[in-house]
């Protein structure tokens, strides 16, 4: 196993090239057909915004509601903390949160985590 390191994840992440995951890609589309406003809470830098969105496009993902990534303020903090933070904005925003997933335990973890979660298999990493 190889440990986590930021500066080559952001190497790879700035060549937005994550392919998406089919199964994810097709719940997407179901959930904007039937209305669904999508929120995506992302650790990703907001100086990344740009490339971010690049390959949200690419992998097949053009329509949502906020695109939340993390801020200079928000940096050190845990994912677990900072998810739940942003999650606890958008409640109070006066959105409910009916779902909720990620590749990533603290993804799903906090509070404000809504009415039901799905754990993805990552099998690149592991965020503690």
């Amino acid at each position: 196993s190889i440990a986590y390191n930021d500066t080559m994840f952001d190497v790879w992440l700035a060549k937005g090239l994550a392919p998406p995951v089919p199964a994810v890609l097709n719940l997407y589309k179901k959930l904007i057909t039937l209305g669904f406003k999508i929120v995506f809470i992302s650790a990703t830098s907001e100086s990344q915004r740009d490339v971010r969105v690049a390959n949200l496009n690419r992998a097949g993902y053009y329509k949502w509601e906020k695109l939340i990534l993390k801020e200079e303020a928000d940096r050190g903090t845990t994912a677990q903390v900072y998810k739940t933070k942003k999650r606890t904005a958008v409640e109070a925003a006066g959105y409910r949160i009916l779902g909720n997933m990620g590749d990533q335990w603290s993804d799903i973890t906090g509070t404000h985590v809504g009415n039901r979660t799905f754990k993805l298999p990552n099998p690149k990493f592991y965020i503690s």
